[in-house]
């Protein structure tokens, strides 16, 4: 069974206790793995691809959702988040885009929208399927 990451392991360490409850109240909650192949599309060829999502019940609504983007798709996400120098401030931990999302950050979404049953119909068919992004 898949262990449940601390928060420190998915998120690094913070300079705040407020965790440190939320974590102890939650050590006896259980990750839900659910494993399920996605029938090829046209950002990664003909082989389908093996997704497994986890969800962790001390965060709601938080799916990890691994092997969505390749190594090189992650490195080219990484890239451009880099390139827009969101984070050249040492303080700053996270990026708010509103409106039209950046190059880099459509390219995900472009990944996402050709990948079914990740979200409700909805929602999937929902044009822009993004139009705000917090990196």
């Amino acid at each position: 069974m898949y262990k449940d990451p601390s928060i420190e392991e998915l998120f690094g360490f913070s300079d705040s206790n407020e965790y440190e409850s939320t974590e102890e109240n939650n050590s006896s909650d259980e990750l839900e793995v659910f494993d399920h192949k996605v029938s090829p599309s046209s950002f990664n060829g003909n082989e389908p691809i093996d997704i497994s999502s986890i969800t962790f019940p001390s965060i709601s609504g938080l799916i990890l959702y691994e092997n969505l983007l390749t190594h090189e798709q992650q490195n080219e996400l990484i890239n451009g988040i880099i390139e827009a120098n969101y984070f050249d401030n040492p303080e700053s931990n996270q990026a708010m885009c509103f409106g039209t999302l950046p190059s880099f950050l459509l390219n995900a979404v472009e990944i996402i929208s050709h990948t079914p049953g990740l979200f409700p119909d909805g929602i999937q068919n929902r044009k822009p399927l993004f139009d705000q992004a917090c990196v």
